[in-house]
């Protein structure tokens, strides 16, 4: 994030087999100076109800029985010029959050705070990301029912 080749920053992530345009942040943000928060405010809500996302749901059970992690990739997105109209992104860090981490809450909404790691060395962390995650009740619920054995009524 120190880099003078890093001018402006988006967010993006895969989760339940979505991935591309839709799963970024939607635009970049122009780089600050140390020690400003840089806000996007983005929401993406997965359906998980059993009954119409049976895919999604048996996607996300997968990767909760695999404490699976949900990577958020911090993209430097260079700025535009007629010098040089075709440029490449680049991966700048990464923050990873463990799904063990989110379903054993307690509560149905939460609020996490990440270190996002440079990509390049990462043991050094280069920034901050705050993740909020709704429905974490409903989200257990369905993977326990998913992960139950046929025919055992895990909820009244």
């Amino acid at each position: 994030m120190l880099s003078d080749a890093v001018h402006q920053i988006y967010v993006e992530y895969s989760f339940l087999g979505q991935e591309g345009p839709e799963m970024e942040t939607p635009f970049s943000i122009l780089k600050s100076s140390i020690h400003r928060n840089m806000v996007y405010n983005f929401t993406k809500t997965f359906d998980i109800d059993i009954e119409n996302n049976y895919e999604n749901c048996k996607m996300l059970t997968e990767l909760i029985k695999n404490d699976d992690v949900i990577r958020f990739m911090v993209i430097s997105e260079p700025l535009e010029s007629l010098e040089r109209p075709i440029q490449t992104c680049q991966e700048v860090g990464y923050a990873e959050v463990r799904f063990e981490e989110i379903i054993q809450q307690e509560d149905n909404i939460d609020i996490y705070q990440y270190e996002v790691l440079d990509i390049n060395h990462p043991m050094n962390v280069v920034g901050y990301i705050t993740v909020r995650f709704e429905g974490i009740l409903a989200m257990r619920k369905m993977a326990l029912t998913l992960m139950a054995p046929k025919g055992y009524k895990a909820f009244m």
